[in-house]
């Protein structure tokens, strides 16, 4: 029974609790908090840049989203029939993104972020914002950009992961592969100006501009330029505006239709409506397909009273929106596709490598025992080279000594045959000597011969 009670007590309770948990939230209600967190997985070819330029769009994207969706619920202020992918667009010149937390470790990088919302102005600064087609124009640019951008780094990916290492068309792609993503970064950054610009920092707009221009001064600088004559023009310093204008359409004469509208937009803020309709009405010239200037020129004959006139830019505008919705998601279906085929081309690739890995490995083994014959047939020669120089270096030592040998016999026999006599002459002289030594004798004793046969005589002949 007891146990019953406090189930009783608890049912009771539990909604005055969650009465009073939500009682701050209701207090609150004119502002929102969107927060949201985005996990990106690197791939090989990613950096720590790389790696947060995606996660950080990929979260906006998540925070503006929702927050579109919950503009395009709760208002219907609009004087232009907007469509919700329009309404998430425009927030991101709007909305600012505060970075929460973010971690990487190498192999992901975590972010986290959120975006306050005033449910109150919302709707009036949305408002405030379609009354300046040149920034609607520019806004509705950069998100096409970012789009192209992330849909180029995928594919980019994809395909470099199915090229062999070391080759050059993957050193190429590489290297594209980095500009893309200094392009995207670049971007976000002019996406972040808009905020600043609609909010009043303009000095913090020009700041994060110049950063802009700096990682990607060809391709983002007549964006950058663009968004930097809007700063001049509402700081009234329209002859600075104008300069960046020329700057922009220098850099890329294909915008020429942009550069007219905001042109339009500087004379329009300076007190020059004439001239402002005259740029307008140029840039549809230059561009008839060009939705903002159809808009534009509505509001301006809405403005001057000619209402007939501005509903009709107004239907020639939405009918060209339109249009360029169907093709923008056909664009991002054949997108998808061609992403989903690479990839597809790049699994097949790998089984096949895989398939082939046994082959290759035995090729490998074979070519290194090639390699390696190769090597000990060098080594071989190399010794027999060395022991063939080393036997002709030991003949012509010997040959040398021979050489030498007989030059001294040749000396030898010059000495010899230049001194015969003197020679002969040393030989004979003693011979000469014994016999003139043993005539000496011999007349020596003939004397005494002589005498002894005179005496010998003289003595026959006394008897």
């Amino acid at each position: 029974m007891k146990s019953v009670n406090r189930i009783k007590y608890f049912l009771i309770i539990l909604p005055m609790l969650a009465i009073i948990s939500f009682t701050p939230d209701m207090t609150n209600a004119e502002q929102r908090v969107v927060v949201k967190d985005y996990m990106y997985k690197a791939s090989d070819i990613d950096s720590k840049t790389s790696s947060r330029a995606i996660a950080l769009e990929q979260v906006k994207r998540s925070i503006l989203e929702e927050v579109g969706t919950l503009v395009y619920v709760k208002t219907e202020v609009f004087n232009y029939q907007l469509e919700s992918d329009q309404i998430k667009s425009l927030t991101a010149g709007i909305v600012g993104i505060k970075v929460l937390d973010e971690k990487w470790d190498g192999a992901s990088y975590y972010i986290k972020a959120q975006a306050t919302v005033d449910d109150d102005n919302i709707a009036d600064n949305i408002n405030t914002l379609l009354q300046n087609q040149n920034q609607v124009a520019e806004i509705d640019s950069i998100n096409k950009k970012v789009d192209e951008l992330l849909g180029e780094i995928e594919k980019l990916k994809a395909d470099i992961q199915s090229m062999p290492d070391q080759s050059n068309q993957k050193q190429e792609y590489l290297a594209r592969y980095d500009d893309s993503i200094k392009q995207l970064r670049s971007m976000e950054l002019v996406q972040d100006s808009y905020v600043d610009i609609n909010s009043g920092n303009y000095e913090a707009a020009k700041s994060t501009l110049n950063s802009a221009y700096v990682l990607s001064p060809v391709v983002v600088g007549p964006t950058v330029y663009i968004a930097r004559s809007i700063v001049y023009t509402r700081q009234n310093q329209y002859q600075q505006a104008f300069n960046n204008l020329d700057r922009s359409q220098r850099l890329d004469p294909n915008i020429a239709h942009r550069v007219a509208l905001n042109r339009a937009f500087v004379y329009e803020r300076s007190g020059n409506k004439d001239k402002a309709l005259e740029e307008i009405n140029k840039s549809i010239l230059l561009n008839p397909r060009f939705a903002p200037a159809y808009q534009q020129r509505a509001y301006t004959y809405k403005q001057q009273g000619y209402l007939d006139k501005a509903r009709e830019n107004r239907v020639l505008a939405e009918k060209i929106q339109k249009q360029e919705r169907q093709q923008i998601v056909n664009i991002e279906t054949k997108r998808q596709e061609i992403v989903k085929e690479t990839k597809e081309r790049g699994e097949r690739i790998k089984q096949q490598d895989a398939q082939r890995e046994p082959e290759r490995t035995q090729k490998a083994r074979t070519e290194e025992k090639r390699q390696e014959k190769i090597r000990q047939r060098e080594v071989r020669q190399q010794q027999a080279g060395s022991q063939q120089q080393a036997r002709q270096q030991q003949r012509k030592q010997e040959a040398r000594k021979q050489k030498q040998a007989r030059s001294q016999q040749q000396q030898v026999k010059q000495k010899q045959q230049a001194q015969p006599e003197t020679r002969q002459n040393q030989q004979v002289r003693p011979q000469k000597v014994k016999q003139q030594q043993q005539q000496r004798k011999q007349e020596s004793k003939q004397p005494q011969k002589k005498q002894e046969t005179t005496q010998h005589q003289g003595q026959e002949s006394g008897r």
